[in-house]
C-alpha cells in the first residue's frame, strides 16, 4: 500500500487511479447523430422492457431498433477511421438485435443486452447523441461479474433483474456528448 500511495501522490496508475482509457470522440454530421440518437432512444426503450420483466416489449422493440440501425447514414461520416469504427460497432449491434429480436425468453434477453449495451455505450462516447446519458452498473448482474447499460436519467432501474433487484446498481459516468 505504501507503493501505491506513492504513485497516487505522483499522479501515476495505482490500484485507487486507474481510470480506463475512453474512445476518442468522432466529428459527426447533425445528421449522423440525430440517426444514431434513433437507435439509442429504441434501446432505451429495450431496457425499459426489460426492467419491466416485458420480453414482447422487448423482442419487438430489438425490431424496431435494427430498422433504425439500418438507417444510419455511412456516407454521413467524415473520416475513413470513423467510418471504420462505425463498421464494427454496426456489425455488433446489428447481430445482437436481431437475437434480442428472436428471442422468447427474458432472461436470454437479458444476456444479449449486456453485449448490446456495451455497444451503444462505445457508439454514444465515440459518436456523440442529442442529450446526456448515464453509463450506470450493478457489480451483480451476470452471475456477479457485473454489468453495464445506458440510461436517461440518474437513477438506476436495472434492467437485468427487473423488479427482484429494481435498484441494484450505481451511476458510472455522466456522457455529455459535447460533439457538435
Amino acid at each position: 500500500f505504501t507503493v501505491d500511495a506513492s504513485a497516487q501522490l505522483q499522479g501515476k496508475k495505482s490500484m485507487m487511479n486507474h481510470e480506463k482509457e475512453l474512445p476518442l470522440q468522432r466529428t459527426t454530421t447533425p445528421e449522423f447523430r440525430e440517426k444514431l440518437q434513433q437507435v439509442y432512444d429504441s434501446y432505451i426503450q429495450i431496457k425499459d422492457a426489460l426492467i419491466q420483466s416485458d420480453s414482447i416489449t422487448s423482442k419487438a422493440t430489438a425490431f424496431v431498433l435494427l430498422q433504425q440501425l439500418k438507417n444510419t447514414p455511412k456516407n454521413a461520416l467524415t473520416n475513413r477511421e470513423s467510418i471504420k469504427e462505425w463498421k464494427v460497432i454496426y456489425e455488433k449491434i446489428r447481430k445482437i438485435s436481431t437475437a434480442i429480436s428472436s428471442e422468447e425468453k427474458i432472461q436470454q434477453q437479458r444476456v444479449y443486452f449486456k453485449d448490446l449495451s456495451t455497444q451503444l455505450i462505445d457508439a454514444v462516447l465515440t459518436f456523440g447523441i442529442n442529450e446526456v446519458a448515464f453509463q450506470q452498473y450493478c457489480p451483480m448482474a451476470d452471475s456477479d461479474k457485473g454489468a453495464y447499460w445506458l440510461s436517461k436519467s440518474k437513477k438506476v432501474l436495472n434492467p437485468y433483474f427487473g423488479k427482484s433487484m429494481l435498484k441494484c446498481g450505481e451511476v458510472k459516468q455522466v456522457i455529455h456528448n459535447q460533439n457538435p
